[in-house]
Parts: C-alpha cells; sequence; structure tokens
C-alpha cells in the first residue's frame, strides 16, 4: 500500500510519518526534491496569506506526478 504525501521539508527530514506508516506496511511515496522546495515555498506563502492561483497550481501539478 502506498500513500502519496506532500509536507514540509522537516517532515522529510525527520522521516516521523514514514516510520509510523511503515509499522503499517505503507509505503510514503514524496516528491522529487525540486517539487518538495516548491512545497515548502507554497506552504510560506499560505501561512502569509497568499493563497494565489500560482500556488495552487504548482501544488496540483506536483500532486498529479506523485500519482502517475
Amino acid at each position: 500500500m502506498f500513500l502519496h504525501f506532500l509536507a514540509s521539508i522537516g517532515i522529510y527530514k525527520t522521516e516521523i510519518y514514514h516510520q509510523h506508516f511503515k509499522k503499517y506496511n505503507i509505503e510514503i511515496i514524496s516528491p522529487e526534491e525540486k517539487d518538495k522546495e516548491e512545497v515548502m515555498k507554497a506552504i510560506y506563502a499560505v501561512k502569509a496569506g497568499n493563497l494565489s492561483e500560482k500556488i495552487k497550481k504548482n501544488i496540483l501539478k506536483i500532486a498529479q506526478k506523485l500519482i502517475k
């Protein structure tokens, strides 16, 4: 079983969710490094109140790449 996962860089580095889901034989599928950076930019933008269409499109594009 797989889980496609978008998160902050810190979550990927600590692998806290990876360890948890591994117990249940669930493999986490993460984006490529450059896409992780884009997700991080989007997280910062949303936290700053910027919910632009560009950010939404970037996140959607990254999510779609994960499920292909």
